[in-house]
């Protein structure tokens, strides 16, 4: 409710959580997996963990978590084709950055 409050939940969301995130899941987690399985079980296994932690944020509209999950795949699959993360991070922030432009436009 304070400004202060957003401008902290707006850094974390645009600044912080994508490098953080991509790194972790379509980085350490995709390649880890890609050693035993194939890169589409790997694609879906990562999507559905980076969905799940996503589920406390979508408690009052589930169907975010389709949005999540879509988001998680075309991450996953930019990374695959590109051979980089930054495609990847980039997409994520754009992601998160038009959820606080939303939040802004309906204050």
């Amino acid at each position: 409710s304070s400004w202060f409050g957003f401008f902290v939940w707006a850094a974390l969301l645009v600044v912080f959580a994508p490098p953080t995130e991509e790194l972790l899941f379509r980085g350490a987690m995709l390649f880890g997996l890609m050693r035993r399985w194939s890169a589409v079980t790997s694609v879906i296994v990562v999507t559905l963990l980076f969905t799940a932690l996503h589920i406390p944020e979508a408690m009052h509209y589930w169907p975010a978590l389709v949005f999540i999950g879509g988001l998680g795949v075309a991450c996953a699959v930019i990374r695959l084709r590109t051979g980089s993360i930054v495609p990847a991070v980039l997409l994520h922030l754009a992601y998160n950055l038009t959820i606080v432009l939303r939040v802004v436009l309906s204050m």
